[in-house]
């Protein structure tokens, strides 16, 4: 006799045994929270590797369709040349070769253009020290001259920090000097792990950027055969979404920062500053965090032209003010547009969030993952809004009062504020 599954208590069976486990498990998480961080890190460790291959191959993809597209399919169709399978692949090897030697070069002519100047300034900065000791002292011998009082709490407070800097180098520094060379150890070990990682993500992203419409196309088979299809159609619109959210801003943020560090160099070697290179560099690369990003890079640079001519400082600090009043408000908006639909309070805010849970790369990537969250959201308070038959557009709820449970009717207050006619002002120019 053939037995049948009586599907009502097969589901609930299912159900209850789903709830069990994930209660248990949020049990051990709660009281093994240390247990689970380690098992999370090790995962993580492992799969390091694979993560760098993905954000390789992620960022480098949009310069692989570059090359096929715009210049080596284009070039075929002059050439009358047949585009078979077999093209196509070489098309796609040539074009994943060109990008990763361009990137590789990139990274060598910076490399070669910091590390010297970093040394050098570091060398200047140490054979001058003497001399800003000495200019030191003789001000300072200036200040107090003619003041007893002052200079002696000032002999005192030397005095006190002369004997204090024996005894920690004596008491502390000495005995931990083994502590700090397992230390250097571990970090070097640590660089040469990072480097391995690298070396393999860089592997793993010719095989991401190789296959990518293989990859694409197997997660389209599952989302379809796990989900319905108006459901997966969403669910492949909103990947979409996402996509065109992070390439439009990581594209248009490294076109900005670009921009910049380049007009930085045509000034600082104008006004001769010193170090012009490397802070050209440092400039470009920290303006790629927005709002932080200039300062971030600006007063490292500031204190190394400060150590060599103050009056160049001077002029180096008013240069990247209006360097960043210019990029703000006219450069960066022409690049970057209306890519993240974010306004600047949420960018502060996804720049805090993300910095403060991901350090530097947080501050980075936290813009484009806080203006999908903050789409996404939008869309679902549009939808439900919309089912109600309430209005969607905000400058509709400035000023109202209340909402009257029986008819649905707007109640407005008597004196609508300015903020609407703000909004309604700021949708017009966006849809002229």
């Amino acid at each position: 006799m053939k037995y049948h599954w009586d599907k009502k208590y097969l589901y609930w069976g299912v159900t209850s045994f789903i709830v069990i486990a994930l209660s248990i498990l949020f049990y051990y998480g709660i009281f093994h929270i240390k247990v689970l961080g380690n098992g999370l890190s090790g995962l993580v460790g492992i799969l390091m590797p694979i993560i760098y291959g993905l954000i390789i191959g992620y960022i480098l993809t949009p310069v692989v369709t570059f090359l096929e597209n715009k210049v080596f399919f284009r070039l075929a169709k002059r050439l009358k040349i047949n585009r078979s399978s077999n093209f196509e692949k070489r098309v796609r090897s040539i074009s994943i070769v060109l990008t990763l030697l361009a990137m590789l070069l990139i990274i060598y002519g910076l490399l070669n253009l910091l590390i010297p100047q970093l040394i050098k300034s570091i060398q200047t900065i140490i054979q001058g020290f003497p001399g800003y000791y000495k200019n030191f002292q003789e001000w300072f011998s200036n200040v107090v001259a003619g003041n007893s009082i002052l200079e002696n709490s000032t002999s005192a407070m030397i005095t006190n920090a002369s004997d204090y800097f024996q005894s920690w180098l004596n008491g502390d520094l000495l005995p931990k000097i083994n502590t700090a060379l397992v230390q250097i150890s571990t970090g070097f070990m640590d660089f040469v792990n990072v480097l391995k990682n690298m070396v393999i993500g860089i592997i793993i992203s010719i095989y991401v950027m190789s296959s990518k419409e293989t990859f694409a196309a197997q997660a389209k088979k599952i989302l379809y055969a796990a989900m319905e299809p108006h459901k997966a159609n969403d669910f492949i619109n909103s990947m979409r979404f996402v996509n065109r959210t992070f390439i439009r801003y990581i594209s248009g943020a490294l076109t900005d920062s670009t921009i910049v560090g380049i007009i930085c160099f045509i000034v600082t070697s104008i006004l001769d500053i010193p170090y012009g290179v490397l802070i050209s560099v440092i400039i470009g690369c920290t303006n790629i965090i927005p709002f932080f990003g200039p300062y971030i890079g600006g007063i490292p640079s500031a204190f190394l032209i400060l150590m060599v001519d103050p009056v160049k400082c001077l002029y180096f600090i008013i240069f990247i003010v209006l360097m960043q009043l210019v990029d703000g408000n006219i450069i960066a908006p022409k690049i970057l547009g209306d890519s993240t639909g974010l306004s600047s309070f949420w960018v502060v805010f996804a720049i805090l969030i993300g910095g403060g849970i991901f350090g530097i790369p947080g501050m980075f990537i936290g813009v484009p993952v806080f203006a999908v969250i903050y789409a996404f959201v939008r869309l679902m308070v549009d939808k439900a809004l919309k089912s109600r038959r309430f209005p969607e557009d905000t400058a509709s709820y400035l000023d109202l009062e209340r909402i009257d449970t029986i008819t649905h009717e707007f109640i407005r207050s008597e004196a609508p504020g300015s903020a609407k006619k703000e909004i309604e002002t700021d949708q017009e120019e966006k849809k002229e």
